[in-house]
């Protein structure tokens, strides 16, 4: 087993808040909201898909045509997916799915996705 920290759940302002509506829209985190784009309270997107297409990149070539287990937070999960599957901005725009727990497994050949399944075991 290898760890790596390019697949640790993004930077956060909010860390050790907690995440409820009435605290995250508090007037005092007003400002941490100004651009929820990029975002503006944290790590922002493009920084997110960068490091967790070089973690996937790295770690597909250590298994040399072989299988290879990542595992990572939501965030950076759904932002690689959709890296990968060239969809670019916040990733609640898409909707794509990433349960706590769930199994996202990609295919990838010649460093592009070529197909992608999403598996929550526990429903």
């Amino acid at each position: 087993m290898v760890s790596d920290d390019r697949l640790l759940e993004s930077d956060t302002r909010f860390e050790g808040i907690k995440k409820t509506p009435l605290s995250i829209l508090s007037p005092r985190n007003w400002w941490r909201l100004r651009n929820p784009l990029k975002p503006s309270w944290g790590e922002s997107f493009a920084d997110i898909a960068q490091r967790m297409l070089a973690a996937i990149e790295d770690a597909t070539a250590a298994a040399a045509g072989g299988e290879t287990v990542l595992v990572a937070h939501q965030t950076p999960v759904v932002v690689a997916r959709n890296a990968l599957a060239g969809k670019w901005g916040p990733p609640w725009l898409g909707r794509t799915n990433c349960e706590t727990g769930s199994i996202t497994t990609m295919v990838m050949e010649e460093g592009r996705l070529v197909s992608a399944s999403y598996f929550v075991p526990s429903a």
